[in-house]
């Protein structure tokens, strides 16, 4: 049974893993969080690139983030969070996100994250670039560019994949760009 919340005689228990948000720290470097819980045992975080599907040193049953070093021949990568019970039951996984790293350029937005919160609304979030008058994230693959009012924005994906990219503006000019991040919403489970 799948379930965020159990309540047993008057008492609430959260399962971790959820909200999980996966973020581009550089060339290489991935950032990963998510809520912590009380009922999950343990969690398996699994990576999957183009060498195929990795599972990686499970971060601890109270943790709520790790960081991920890539291999050198890999620039991108998916993620997917499992939280595990008793005898490694799957008590829940995440939706699987993805980065691609090393493509921003010199000025652009750093740390793009995503984060999908078990749901079709992708949220972005990132770090300012300097000289930046306004930001502009652009889903790739379609023609919709989602206005910004600060470092942050939601986009509806339908239930579709969607991979993002945000512009740094100058004026009317583009000044920046930052790393890629993708989103593949309705597999998670909780």
């Amino acid at each position: 049974m799948f379930g965020t919340v159990l309540v047993t005689a008057g008492t609430t228990s959260q399962t971790g893993g959820t909200g999980f948000t996966v973020t581009s720290q550089g060339t290489g470097q991935v950032g990963l969080a998510w809520l912590g819980g009380t009922t999950q045992t343990a969690y398996r975080l699994v990576r999957t690139g183009t060498t195929g599907e990795t599972v990686l040193p499970a971060p601890a049953a109270s943790a709520t983030s790790t960081t991920d070093v890539l291999p050198p021949t890999l620039r991108s990568a998916c993620y997917r969070l499992d939280a595990l019970g008793a005898g490694g039951a799957v008590l829940g996984s995440s939706d699987l996100e993805c980065v691609l790293t090393g493509v921003s350029s010199s000025n652009g937005p750093r740390n793009l994250s995503i984060k999908l919160n078990q749901s079709n609304v992708a949220t972005l979030t990132w770090g300012a670039a300097s000289g930046a008058t306004g930001y502009a994230a652009v889903a790739l693959g379609t023609s919709r560019v989602l206005p910004t009012s600060g470092l942050t924005v939601d986009d509806n994906t339908g239930g579709a994949a969607t991979c993002y990219i945000v512009l740094a503006l100058g004026g009317q000019s583009v000044v920046g760009f930052s790393d890629i991040v993708c989103g593949l919403p309705g597999a998670a489970h909780f």
